[in-house]
């Protein structure tokens, strides 16, 4: 059996699949439309909010090129809610995580088994196997990429919010309402995450929405919890009257706590893995000093 014949057919086989799914007319779903209606104020804070970030330019020559994948992605339900929420947090579009997924999958499928085949594979089945295991390998790399860029921005919006509650509680310290020391403090917030939370704010103003109601959308889109905590406290001060500077206090004291914590423990495991290549090199300097001594050994009748 002809290996080539076998993998081009294989290829062939998937494009054409490929290019019926696209074509087929996809089901609506009603959510993604509702949701459509307010994504120009979204598509505005996130662009408010997006930092630069390197090899922006090539991510956008991925994009385009695997744009017509797109359909075929969304119809096998990519991405699932948690990306999602990563994605929102990185101000980058579903669309566009799904193309480039596509490319960097088509490249691994397609350069695996090729150096496989250039090493001596020849059963059609083992290159099969590499090129799955290539397509597999691009497609989860991009995703871990994404959720590791996310986690990243978790975090900075995490020390954010400890320095935004401060300045809400110095706000309201001064006799400014809930409302009004939200905004202003957000409006004080250098980098990012202060743009992202000025935005969400002023998105609220704009239709008529309560501040609390613009942080818990805000922390369900990121998936920051803190937020929906700070959007619960807002809202009994809010709507009750509630005094809530002790309780604003405490919460950034304890988010502070929690980051130093987190800090320290990266810390230690940065440590940990140092003492590795330390135990290595200590291994390979004693095995260069025994070597001529064991050969010596071992050499004598």
């Amino acid at each position: 059996m002809n290996t080539a014949a076998v993998i081009g057919g294989a290829l062939i086989g998937g494009g054409v699949a490929a290019a019926v799914l696209a074509v087929l007319p996809r089901r609506r779903d009603l959510a993604a439309d509702l949701a459509a209606l307010t994504a120009t104020a979204r598509a505005d804070t996130r662009a408010e909010a997006a930092p630069d970030a390197p090899g922006r330019h090539d991510r956008r020559l991925l994009v385009r090129i695997g744009r017509p994948a797109v359909p075929l992605l969304a119809r096998l339900g990519l991405p699932r809610a948690d990306l999602g929420r990563d994605l929102a947090l990185l101000g980058r579009s579903v669309s566009d995580h799904l193309a480039e997924q596509a490319v960097v999958a088509a490249v691994g499928l397609a350069v695996v088994p090729l150096l496989a085949a250039m090493m001596g594979a020849a059963s059609p089945l083992i290159l099969l196997a590499f090129a799955a295991t290539g397509g597999a390998a691009g497609f989860l790399l991009v995703q871990r990429q994404t959720r590791h860029a996310a986690a990243t921005r978790r975090a900075q919006m995490r020390a954010t919010l400890s320095s935004y509650l401060d300045l809400v509680v110095l706000a309201v310290d001064g006799g400014a309402g809930i409302d009004q020391a939200l905004t202003d403090a957000a409006a004080n917030c250098a980098g990012w995450p202060g743009a992202r939370l000025a935005g969400a704010l002023r998105t609220a103003h704009l239709i008529r929405s309560s501040c609390w109601e613009a942080l818990a959308r805000l922390g369900a889109d990121t998936g920051i919890t803190e937020l929906t905590d700070l959007s619960a406290t807002a809202q009994l001060a809010g709507t009750e009257g509630a005094r809530v500077r002790q309780s604003l206090s405490a919460r950034a004291e304890s988010l502070r706590t929690r980051l130093l914590a987190e800090t320290e423990a990266a810390a230690n495991r940065a440590t940990e893995k140092l003492s590795l290549p330390m135990v290595l090199l200590a291994a390979g300097f004693l095995l260069l000093l025994t070597y001529p001594a064991l050969a010596g050994l071992m050499a004598t009748p």
